[in-house]
């Protein structure tokens, strides 16, 4: 896990952190709070309020003890304006079952909501019984289920389109659809269940309309490498788009290899900026910085099972092997030795001659000996 920063709100009575967290291809927003049954509920909606307002561009995650019983929302009016406040921001609430349960009252005060609702993401909540505490401890397990290490070459996205063309076109929608929308609302022949449905069914036409779901492949070196942000994605379909045109005329082509410079230095820059960020900040111990090393030189972990032979094996052969040598070596005992003086003259007159100086000429001595 990656930690970026973190943020902290905090007074007599609530608590609220937010840390950016990144893994593989999922960034999130995690946000945990605390309220305090004995504060005022309108002062930490209105708090709370201002801190999804800024996160609201992120993958958030909503989760902590809030003190709002969500089985309440009919009959508590604070309640149900937190419950309004979470669903204006597109959050969506994970957990159904009662998280504090007493011999007379069963409550939802837990929450972990989440504005993530797109299919790539694949969530699991539950709630571990146990009598650790009076709450009981949620768990929420967040899987991306774009397959980045899979064999096909490509993933596929699903997302929609907001552009301000669209967003135009779905206030004109609902422009001249309000007489329709009117009529859904006062329809005198329907209950307030009826009309709530025919009102969302209105309104997720023309939205679906105006933003229809697209398709988008990407390979799965681009999914590997998360220095590529939004921004370089535009700018690597801005050269592809080049790349078509250049052969078109002289000015086009200069055009290609202006953006062409541009995209590999804001490319280089950006992966050098993320390796140095990770190993000098998220890097803590030596393996942590070793794994780091391997991965900008590309080169993969050894692992004992890509071995032929076991690590015992190989650690029993290095270790016998000095004694497998020595036993190869013959056995030599005293009288096969040679003795220094078995090559030297044994009686004094060999000596003697061997020894005796020519006065003639000095090179005939030492060939002598």
């Amino acid at each position: 896990k990656q930690w970026y920063q973190r943020r902290v709100r905090a007074d007599q009575y609530n608590h609220c952190m937010v840390v950016d967290i990144a893994k593989a291809t999922m960034k999130y927003c995690m946000i945990t709070c605390y309220r305090s049954p004995s504060n005022k509920g309108d002062v930490f909606i209105d708090q709370l309020d201002k801190v999804l307002f800024q996160v609201q561009r992120k993958n958030c995650i909503l989760t902590g003890d809030f003190n709002f019983n969500l089985y309440n929302v009919p009959n508590h009016s604070l309640t149900e304006k937190y419950y309004n406040s979470l669903t204006a921001h597109s959050f969506k609430q994970l957990l159904t079952k009662p998280t504090r349960i007493t011999s007379t009252s069963k409550t939802l005060i837990d929450h972990t909501w989440t504005n993530s609702l797109t299919d790539n993401i694949a969530t699991k909540s539950f709630l571990l019984v146990t009598d650790i505490s009076d709450h009981l401890p949620c768990i929420t397990i967040f899987e991306d289920t774009v397959n980045i290490k899979g064999k096909d070459k490509y993933t596929t996205l699903h997302f929609r389109d907001f552009s301000d063309e669209n967003k135009e076109d779905f206030r004109n929608r609902l422009i001249n659809a309000s007489d329709i929308l009117t009529f859904h609302c006062t329809n005198p022949h329907t209950d307030i269940h009826q009309k709530y449905q025919d009102f969302l069914n209105q309104i997720s036409k023309h939205y679906n309309e105006s933003f229809p779901m697209k398709k988008k492949k990407i390979h799965c070196k681009t999914m590997r490498k998360p220095w590529i942000t939004s921004a370089l994605l535009k700018l690597i379909e801005k050269k592809n788009k080049m790349f078509s045109k250049k052969s078109q005329c002289n000015k086009a082509r200069q055009r290609y290899k202006a953006i062409k410079k541009e995209c590999e230095e804001k490319l280089k820059k950006a992966k050098k900026e993320y390796y140095r960020g990770k190993l000098l900040e998220e890097s803590q111990t030596l393996k942590q910085k070793w794994d780091v090393i391997r991965e900008i030189i590309n080169r993969k972990k050894t692992s004992s099972q890509d071995l032929p032979l076991k690590t015992s094996q190989l650690g029993h052969h290095y270790s016998t092997m000095a004694q497998k040598l020595a036993m190869k070596i013959p056995e030599i005992k005293e009288h096969d030795i040679p003795h220094s003086s078995s090559s030297l003259a044994s009686t004094d007159l060999e000596t003697e001659e061997c020894f005796s100086f020519n006065s003639t000429t000095e090179t005939a001595v030492y060939e002598g000996i």
